[in-house]
């Protein structure tokens, strides 16, 4: 198991927020995994998906996934679709992944603010992205080490993930 912190969650849940901070607490490096994937493409999320397809997307999402392997002591914000892939959930069980709970109307209040960057969110009504929420609920709780509700002020949901990270 590598030293890297993987960060899980449904889009909207705070992923990138935690990481900065958590990052700055531990002093690690910080990898959005979706910035990092535009920055290689030279656009955005939507774009990829409009132009190349999501199964595109999701197989390079899945080979930048990979490689943060050869990187050290680097908290890595996923993006809410990485667990679709079985090759993606395998690596995430064997590392320290942690998952970031939140109830959908948290996270529906905040994407619905920025839809140009979700293209889940500009294809699916509220009903169908519940339903995605809930059908990825219990896969994220699968491939971490341990649920963080992130619903709370961020020096809580912090301190419970160095309380974890302090035990093992």
């Amino acid at each position: 198991m590598n030293d890297n912190i993987y960060l899980i969650g449904f889009m909207g849940c705070g992923k990138t927020k935690i990481g900065k901070i958590l990052s700055k607490s531990l002093a690690y490096e910080f990898l959005d995994l979706d910035i990092h994937i535009q920055n290689l493409e030279k656009m955005s999320i939507s774009d990829i998906f409009d132009k190349k397809g999501e199964s595109y997307f999701r197989k390079l999402e899945s080979k930048v996934l990979s490689k943060t392997s050869n990187i050290k002591k680097t908290i890595v914000s996923t993006g809410g679709g990485i667990i679709e892939s079985k090759e993606n959930k395998i690596f995430l069980k064997n590392t320290k992944t942690f998952f970031l709970e939140v109830p959908f109307q948290f996270c529906y209040k905040r994407i619905i603010v920025n839809t140009t960057n979700r293209p889940l969110v500009k294809e699916k009504s509220f009903y169908q992205l519940n339903m995605l929420f809930k059908k990825r609920e219990n896969i994220y709780r699968e491939c971490s080490l341990l649920s963080v509700n992130n619903s709370r002020k961020a020096y809580i949901v912090l301190q419970d993930i160095h309380n974890y990270l302090n035990k093992t």
